[in-house]
């Protein structure tokens, strides 16, 4: 048998899958869905990509099967060859699209908010409290992909200290393609720390434009929700969800774009330094959903999800990361804390060039919990 029907042979059986576009659609709503991770896993390989913001995706890698995994959706799988160009994904919640039905400048909006922003600091986070967490965050890059689960006890400290929380992880699972990866608490800093309640104050509300949407919850006409848009950048949108009776916020979500995290998280000074070694921002793009829950008369985080996604032109090569989250916090039940090894979580940075030694030491120490391994 000569070579050419050896190569025939090898074709026959084993297909070239060729390169594959798409689109992933909202189930629902029948929207594109922007920045879903789309990946491969064979062999400890793993290959990824991802949607843009029309949904958009390119596969350049071969592939047996394809996972499609987005924080406000189930994951979903397809196998080659896949039956259709278009993947739809369910929402893990259904939730209608609203509309506005009133302008921002409703007087009676603004009083609500008001109301909101005076009772941020006696309703929220008033005492220490001690919460069981579930913690999931998964990362995919071109060429890699960790996923990390942490279940354990979250020590909060009230709004009004400054003081760090602190955490006790009891089971820890890694699974992930690249050798000698370590436990990652990353995304829940960054969840923990997130300021929006903090934030959410007299500037705030006069910085931004609120209007009434027509969502509608029939066990709890209470509830109204309210989209917004910052002033200043209009890449800084959402929506809080606002107990009209007790005047608090119980739900919010927050989309930041490009603009706005380079602008507020990078200093020009660092940019232009970046910029001549060749290094710039193409995509930053943050989603964060906040859900409070009253627990002995005060307002606590007791969920929140976090996609952190950024793309970057080093040196004429274009790079990709992005890692999502869901942390689930609830009442700390039994004594399961008394021989807990309580770490401090440092707050989140989105650069940092020099850190302290006391914060060098935080980081090692979460590093180092003992965690078990799984493949990717």
């Amino acid at each position: 048998m000569n070579r050419f029907s050896i190569l025939l042979m090898i074709c026959w059986f084993q297909p070239i899958h060729s390169q594959n576009q798409g689109v992933v659609i909202d189930k629902i709503s029948k929207l594109p869905i922007p920045h879903v991770s789309i990946y491969s896993k064979k062999n400890g390989v793993v290959n990824g990509t991802m949607s843009d913001d029309m949904g958009n995706y390119n596969v350049k890698y071969t592939f047996d099967t394809l996972y499609y995994s987005h924080i406000n959706y189930k994951d979903t799988i397809a196998t080659f060859p896949l039956q259709n160009d278009t993947i739809f994904i369910s929402p893990r919640t259904y939730r209608l699209k609203e509309i506005t039905v009133t302008p921002q400048s409703v007087n009676w909006i603004n009083d609500l908010l008001k109301e909101i922003v005076k009772n941020r600091k006696t309703l929220y986070q008033v005492d220490e409290i001690i919460l069981g967490y579930d913690f999931l965050s998964k990362s995919l890059s071109d060429s890699t992909g960790y996923v990390f689960t942490s279940i354990g006890n979250v020590c909060q400290p009230p709004y009004k200290e400054k003081r760090l929380y602190t955490i006790c992880p009891q089971k820890n699972v890694i699974r992930t393609n690249t050798k000698g990866s370590q436990a990652d608490f990353a995304q829940m800093e960054r969840s923990l720390y997130h300021p929006f309640i903090k934030r959410f104050d007299n500037r705030f509300v006069k910085n931004t434009d609120f209007k009434l949407t027509s969502f509608v919850d029939e066990k709890k006409p209470e509830l109204l929700k309210f989209s917004y848009t910052s002033k200043k950048y209009p890449d800084n949108t959402g929506y809080i969800l606002v107990d009209t009776l007790q005047k608090v916020i119980v739900e919010f979500e927050q989309q930041l774009g490009s603009n706005y995290n380079i602008k507020t998280n990078t200093s020009s000074f660092t940019r232009d330094l970046l910029a001549k070694r060749g290094f710039s921002y193409i995509t930053w793009n943050t989603t964060i959903y906040g859900k409070y829950t009253m627990i002995d008369k005060s307002y606590y985080m007791t969920e929140c999800r976090y996609q952190y996604y950024v793309q970057t032109l080093d040196n004429k090569h274009s790079y990709f990361y992005n890692t999502e989250s869901i942390l689930k916090l609830n009442p700390h039940e039994g004594n399961s804390d008394r021989n807990c090894q309580w770490l401090k979580l440092p707050t989140p940075y989105a650069m940092l060039i020099i850190a302290s030694k006391n914060r060098r030491l935080m980081e090692e120490a979460l590093l180092e919990v003992p965690v078990h391994y799984e493949s990717f």
